[in-house]
C-alpha cells in the first residue's frame, strides 16, 4: 500500500517546523505534496515508538494530496525538549 505511490515521493516536499507552545516549543516534521491539498492530517506519535517511524506513511498521505504534521512525541521531550541547562553543577 504505502510503496504504490512511491513514483510520486519524489515531488515531495518535507520541512522541519517548529513553533512555540505557552512556554514551551513544538517541533515537527511538515509534508507537502507536489499538488493541491485535498484536506489535511496531523499525525501525533506514540510514546516511546521512535520519530521516523511514521515517515513513509506521511509521505504516503502527501504522495496522496494530504498535507501533514508529524507531531513526534510529548512536549518537554525528544525533539520538543529544551536546550539543556549549560553551567548548571546541582
Amino acid at each position: 500500500m504505502l510503496d504504490s505511490h512511491a513514483e510520486h515521493s519524489a515531488d515531495i516536499r518535507v520541512e522541519d517546523v517548529r513553533f512555540a507552545a505557552g512556554d514551551a516549543a513544538l517541533a515537527g516534521r511538515l509534508y507537502h505534496p507536489a499538488g493541491p491539498a485535498r484536506a489535511a492530517v496531523v499525525l501525533n506519535g506514540a510514546t516511546g515508538v521512535p520519530q521516523g517511524y511514521y515517515r513513509h506513511f506521511a509521505r504516503w498521505l502527501a504522495a496522496d494530496g494530504l498535507p501533514n504534521l508529524r507531531l513526534p512525541g510529548l512536549r518537554g521531550l525528544g525533539a520538543h525538549a529544551p536546550a539543556p541547562v549549560t553551567g548548571h553543577h546541582g
